[in-house]
Protein backbone atom coordinates (compact mmCIF):
# COMPACT_ATOMS: atom_id res chain seq x y z
CA UNK A 1 0.00 0.00 0.00
CA UNK A 2 0.98 3.68 -0.02
CA UNK A 3 3.08 5.30 2.62
CA UNK A 4 1.34 7.26 5.32
CA UNK A 5 2.06 10.94 5.70
CA UNK A 6 2.06 13.17 8.72
CA UNK A 7 -1.27 15.04 8.48
CA UNK A 8 -1.24 18.55 6.95
CA UNK A 9 2.50 18.52 6.26
CA UNK A 10 3.03 16.12 3.37
CA UNK A 11 6.05 14.71 5.20
CA UNK A 12 6.51 10.96 5.11
CA UNK A 13 7.87 9.49 8.35
CA UNK A 14 10.69 7.64 6.55
CA UNK A 15 12.10 10.62 4.58
CA UNK A 16 15.84 10.99 4.69
CA UNK A 17 17.40 14.17 6.05
CA UNK A 18 18.26 15.33 2.51
CA UNK A 19 14.70 14.76 1.31
CA UNK A 20 13.29 16.56 4.34
CA UNK A 21 15.60 19.55 3.82
CA UNK A 22 14.70 19.68 0.12
CA UNK A 23 11.01 19.55 1.03
CA UNK A 24 11.41 22.41 3.52
CA UNK A 25 13.31 24.55 1.00
CA UNK A 26 10.66 23.89 -1.65
CA UNK A 27 7.84 24.91 0.72
CA UNK A 28 9.73 28.07 1.71
CA UNK A 29 10.25 29.13 -1.90
CA UNK A 30 6.68 28.23 -2.78
CA UNK A 31 5.42 30.45 0.04
CA UNK A 32 7.58 33.36 -1.17
CA UNK A 33 6.14 32.95 -4.69
CA UNK A 34 2.56 33.00 -3.39
CA UNK A 35 3.18 36.22 -1.47
CA UNK A 36 4.82 37.77 -4.54
CA UNK A 37 1.75 36.97 -6.65
CA UNK A 38 -0.57 38.40 -3.98
CA UNK A 39 1.50 41.59 -3.78
CA UNK A 40 1.53 41.98 -7.56
CA UNK A 41 -2.24 41.56 -7.69
CA UNK A 42 -2.68 44.08 -4.88
CA UNK A 43 -0.47 46.58 -6.69
CA UNK A 44 -2.43 46.20 -9.91
CA UNK A 45 -5.76 46.60 -8.14
CA UNK A 46 -4.49 49.61 -6.18
CA UNK A 47 -3.37 51.29 -9.41
CA UNK A 48 -6.73 50.62 -11.07
CA UNK A 49 -8.65 51.93 -8.06
CA UNK A 50 -6.49 55.04 -7.90
CA UNK A 51 -6.95 55.75 -11.60
CA UNK A 52 -10.73 55.43 -11.28
CA UNK A 53 -11.15 57.40 -8.05
CA UNK A 54 -12.68 60.42 -9.79
CA UNK A 55 -14.75 58.36 -12.23
CA UNK A 56 -18.50 58.29 -11.88
CA UNK A 57 -20.02 54.96 -10.94
CA UNK A 58 -20.88 53.12 -14.14
CA UNK A 59 -21.37 49.54 -15.29
CA UNK A 60 -18.00 49.64 -17.01
CA UNK A 61 -16.39 49.62 -13.55
CA UNK A 62 -18.12 46.34 -12.61
CA UNK A 63 -15.11 44.17 -13.61
CA UNK A 64 -12.89 46.27 -11.33
CA UNK A 65 -15.34 45.79 -8.47
CA UNK A 66 -15.46 42.06 -9.12
CA UNK A 67 -11.65 41.88 -9.19
CA UNK A 68 -11.31 43.74 -5.90
CA UNK A 69 -13.97 41.57 -4.26
CA UNK A 70 -12.42 38.34 -5.58
CA UNK A 71 -8.93 39.36 -4.48
CA UNK A 72 -10.21 40.32 -1.03
CA UNK A 73 -11.96 36.98 -0.62
CA UNK A 74 -8.89 35.05 -1.73
CA UNK A 75 -6.65 36.91 0.72
CA UNK A 76 -9.18 36.39 3.49
CA UNK A 77 -9.41 32.65 2.78
CA UNK A 78 -5.59 32.40 2.71
CA UNK A 79 -5.36 33.90 6.21
CA UNK A 80 -7.60 31.22 7.72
Amino acid sequence: MGQTMIPRTGIKPDMSDKQLELYRQHRSEQSKYVYFILAAAAGGIALAVRMTTDATLHWSLAPLGAAVLSWGLSVNSRER
